[in-house]
């Protein structure tokens, strides 16, 4: 027990006995009960291995189902050792569906029981268990409740390790195995507290040639920090520095395999030790190499503030290097090789981390120390930095360079800058067409690994700017697709807007200079104007028709995205002396058409034209068939020419009637099927119409009164049926002897002639 955490055996010294447990026959709490409760699962603490060893503490949970009755604040449950079963007391977590109980195997195997905390869920009161159980290597603990359990294994689980390197080279002095990961569960002393083995006793490294004659005593001692709670996986912390170097001081040269003998102890505080073997294959010393994402650096003038600066990733391989980071300096000059240090440019305001933190080098030097990080398992260690190279702000640095220096390996990236352009797909434009415009500035290719961003200058449009995007990562080339009417809004047909870009650095700056020259790129657009056109969906109505106003006008189709309206203002329809306007605006038929309808019914014709609201609607269609040509015009304020009014004409028009029977002569007592046709009778086309006519006969000059219906809705064709009797008189019938003439009368209130007579007529068969 002696390596175990000192806090925990201070806990376990402090406990107090409060209750017993006994053993109890073998089906306790094996099986559901009458009463409701209902446990959903039984989870435990080491669920992740199903097993449990020496000097450990775990806790087991009892989840009840949502639905189920809450048993209280505890509730029994069985466990089952051995063919022994233990009552144990589960504790309620807070308001929670969990019951918890905890246990703990000392370094002897005892086994001890705890209640759990009500609030916390932590670790509380010692009980005491009857007879108490000493577990061993192959036992088990199997816990039930309500039908459900979980069965626990006393089984070690032999500890693994992941180093951050296979090989090392002949010549290096230094082994680290700092950030080497142990995996190791039976070290997870508790599932609620990181596990951390600071002890340098505790693990231990033998370090020698494979073949050879493993030494005596180990040569590194190493510390282990648990990466999270409960995980049995741990960090490692420790490194052997050597005289001169691994050849000399193990023997081995390139080819070898140099052997790290883990020992770690199988448990918490155990004296016997598990062996854990790491390899190195041992290399000859290869050249150190520096990467880069970049040849040269550009001189963009965005500063980091406005989330600009170049981003430059930086690469190292180095073989000498066995733990997880290294470093390698970065120093700025001019053109002249002058130094870029505190004298030239703050300290504070070059160099910043990603996340926009300013990294100072020394004043003195201008040296940025940038720390690298090994990437994976491989030799290779990587880092970023980002350059604020506005404030590079004068010509001088123009040739200049960053001089990346490890160890003495250098690299150099020369300061630079570019050309630009400003370019599109066509300049003469209408609303709803797309527009490409597109960057060159690889000035603006600040991250080579992400599509940056850069923002144009719009003037003559509602916006003030359009932000390109990158093609692709590391081109340096930014495009938009824009579409006029949404991307581009308020320019009116005819009109122009412009988008400009100026290049803040331009590469025709004297090397004598005192400052940049710039270099500014426009690109005009010319919105198209059209002339319009108006037409009606007919040139004819019948007297109870909507006439549709349709408009024609490109202009008008100012947001391709959705459907856009003409003000009715700006239609006018001419009935005699009067003009007027339809009752809305003419809305578009779809998305970008540019097509404008707008309904006007003879009702609204009327009331507009007379200031009256008709009685009927036959009132309405007298009037306007009596109107003659009516015009249709529309206000065309865009076009090539400038203004313009369009005009169509439409006109009303009544039918004469048709008298049809389904036959010429009839007995008595015949069906007689009487049909007339008269669109003009078709007064509503959302109802069933009727009609009345009078059939007389030669011996019933009176005559009868028949109502006739139109056979559907909109249909102007009317039909009813009487029967021919020489006995009846009355609804349905006709009275008429043999040889009597039947004569049927239609008055028709709207015939053919109406617009010029203004009368009725009556029609006989």
């Amino acid at each position: 027990m002696k390596h175990v955490l000192k806090y925990v055996t201070l806990a376990f010294l402090t406990l107090i006995i409060l209750s017993t447990i006994t053993a109890l026959p073998t089906q306790a709490l094996n099986t559901k009960t009458a009463n409701a409760i209902i446990v959903k699962e039984i989870k435990t603490s080491r669920d992740a291995w199903g097993t449990i060893y020496f000097n450990q503490t775990f806790y087991v949970d009892v989840i009840l189902d949502v639905t189920s009755e809450i048993p209280g604040p505890k509730m029994s449950i069985a466990m089952v050792y051995g063919g022994t079963t233990y009552e144990l007391n589960a504790t309620r977590i807070g308001t929670t569906y969990t019951y918890r109980v905890w246990l703990n195997i000392t370094d002897t195997g005892e086994l001890h029981v705890y209640e759990a905390d009500p609030t916390t869920g932590k670790i509380s009161t010692k009980e005491t268990i009857t007879p108490r159980p000493t577990l061993e290597e192959g036992d088990s603990l199997t816990f039930i409740a309500y039908g459900k359990q979980v069965t626990l294994t006393v089984s070690h689980q032999t500890p693994t390790i992941k180093a951050l390197i296979t090989e090392i080279i002949e010549s290096a002095n230094i082994i680290n195995v700092t950030d080497w990961e142990l995996t190791a569960p039976d070290l997870n002393y508790g599932p609620l507290t990181l596990d951390n083995y600071t002890d340098a006793k505790n693990i231990s490294v033998y370090i020698y040639k494979e073949g050879a004659t493993p030494p005596s005593t180990p040569q590194l001692k190493v510390e282990a920090y648990e990466t999270d709670t409960n995980s049995g996986v741990f960090k490692l912390k420790g490194w052997l520095k050597v005289a001169t170097n691994i050849s000399d001081e193990f023997g081995v040269s390139a080819g070898d395999t140099l052997i790290l003998n883990f020992t770690v102890p199988k448990y918490p505080g155990a004296s016997e030790y598990d062996s854990v073997i790491v390899k190195l294959s041992v290399v000859k010393v290869p050249t150190v190499t520096i990467t880069t994402d970049r040849k040269e650096i550009p001189l963009s003038p965005v500063p980091v503030k406005d989330n600009g600066g170049v981003v430059l990733y930086i690469n190292v391989t180095d073989y000498s290097v066995t733990g997880p980071t290294t470093t390698i300096d970065l120093r700025m000059y001019t053109r002249g090789g002058v130094p870029v240090n505190a004298s030239k440019v703050p300290a504070n305001e070059l160099y910043y981390d990603t996340s926009r933190s300013p990294l100072t080098f020394v004043a003195s030097t201008g040296i940025l120390e940038l720390t690298l990080t090994r990437i994976g398992d491989t030799h290779t260690f990587g880092g970023q930095v980002v350059i604020n190279t506005s404030i590079l702000d004068k010509p001088e640095y123009i040739g200049g360079w960053l001089l990346l220096n490890y160890s003495g390996t250098t690299s150099k990236l020369y300061l630079k800058v570019y050309s630009a352009s400003l370019s599109t797909n066509a300049t003469t434009v209408k609303y709803g067409d797309v527009i490409e415009i597109k960057l060159y500035d690889p000035e603006r290719n600040l991250n080579t690994t992400a599509k940056d961003k850069v923002d144009v200058t719009v003037d003559g449009a509602d916006q003030t700017y359009i932000t390109l995007t990158e093609t692709d990562v590391n081109t340096g080339i930014f495009v938009a697709d824009i579409t006029i009417g949404v991307n581009i809004t308020g320019v009116l047909p005819g009109a122009s807007f412009s988008v400009s870009y100026t290049d803040e650095r331009s590469p025709r700056t004297p090397e004598t200079a005192e400052k940049f020259l710039t270099d500014s790129y426009t690109l005009t657009y010319s919105v198209q104007s059209f002339v319009g056109s108006v037409k009606t969906d007919k040139t004819t109505y019948g007297p109870y028709e909507t006439v549709t106003i349709i408009v024609n006008d490109w202009d008008a189709n100012r947001d391709p995205t959705s459907e856009d309206t003409i003000s009715k203002d700006k239609i006018f329809i001419i009935i005699g002396a009067k003009q007027i306007h339809p009752p809305d605006d003419a809305v578009e038929t779809d998305v970008n058409t540019g097509v404008f309808e707008v309904e006007v019914t003879p009702d609204y014709l009327y009331k507009e034209a007379t200031g009256e609201t008709p009685a009927t609607l036959k009132d309405a269609a007298k009037y306007l068939l009596q109107a003659g040509n009516i015009l249709v015009m529309y206000s065309d304020d865009y076009t090539p020419e400038g203004p313009k009014v369009l005009q169509t004409s439409f006109s009303y028009e009544s039918y004469d009637p048709q008298i049809i029977t389904d036959k010429k002569a009839y007995n008595i007592g015949d069906k007689m099927n009487i049909t007339i046709v008269d669109p003009d009778a078709n007064v509503n086309s959302d109802t069933i119409d009727s009609v009345t006519v009078i059939l007389k006969s030669t011996s019933y000059p009176v005559g009868t009164e028949v109502t006739l219906y139109e056979t559907d809705v909109d249909t102007g064709v009317f039909t009813g049926t009487v029967i021919v009797s020489d006995t009846q008189v009355g609804a349905g019938y006709i009275y008429a002897k043999f040889g009597d003439i039947i004569t049927i009368e239609y008055t028709d209130e709207l015939p053919a002639d109406f617009g010029v007579t203004g009368e009725a007529k009556t029609y006989c068969w």
